[in-house]
């Protein structure tokens, strides 16, 4: 499966307008990077927030499929994957997964495992 363009990412509200795309850019460089997988989880993971929160309709929506969805996911990722991803995802830290895949980890707060 292809890696969705920054324009896709952006739509759907993955990426946000005012990060620094241009070629060569730390942003660009993760997103070009990220594997299919890692694209999944990180879609499912904004799906979640957006169900959990009403989104943009207002409406919370069953997030047990979603939570589903991004295990089974998580189960799928390959040996080599970074710890501090399964760390946060084995820890059902979704919200520091989804930093980490859009390369804000340094905003994510240690947790009260010590792990940031």
């Amino acid at each position: 499966m292809p890696l969705p363009s920054i324009q896709v990412l952006l739509r759907r509200g993955i990426i946000h307008d005012g990060r620094d795309l241009t070629p060569g850019s730390r942003w660009q460089h993760i997103v070009r990077h990220m594997t299919a997988l890692e694209s999944e989880i990180l879609e499912a993971l904004v799906r979640l927030e957006n169900a959990a929160t009403g989104g943009t309709t207002g409406q919370r929506e069953s997030v047990l499929p979603l939570v589903q969805r991004v295990s089974e996911l998580t189960h799928a990722l390959p040996p080599g994957t970074s710890p501090d991803l399964l760390h946060y995802l084995h820890k059902r830290s979704y919200e520091k997964a989804r930093f980490w895949l859009q390369g804000r980890d340094a905003e994510n707060a240690q947790g009260n495992c010590g792990h940031v």
